[in-house]
Parts: C-alpha cells; structure tokens; sequence
C-alpha cells in the first residue's frame, strides 16, 4: 500500500523532528517499535499496516 507507507513516512519524519532525542536512527526506530506495538489501533491506517 504506497499510500499508507507515504503516511506513515511522514509520521515518522515528523517525530523524528519533535522529538531531538530520537534523532539517531536506532533510536527512533527501537522507539517507533514500541510504540506501534503499544498502540496498534492509535491511526486509523495502522490495523491493516504492518512494517
């Protein structure tokens, strides 16, 4: 689904950006796991989204 991974880059850019301390990537990305894993129902497109 392009769409949804167009979303879900834009999430992630956006948070990479709010938040400094995640700048890194293994950061961000151990932080993101968790947080997708956390809540998979927090974004509408993300029940049917997994990556």
């Amino acid at each position: 689904y392009p769409l949804l991974r167009r979303i879900n880059y834009y999430l992630m850019r956006w948070v990479r950006k709010k938040f400094r301390r995640l700048k890194t990537f293994k950061k961000f990305h151990k932080r993101w796991k968790q947080i997708t894993a956390a809540y998979p129902l927090y974004f509408a497109h993300w029940p049917g989204f997994r990556r």
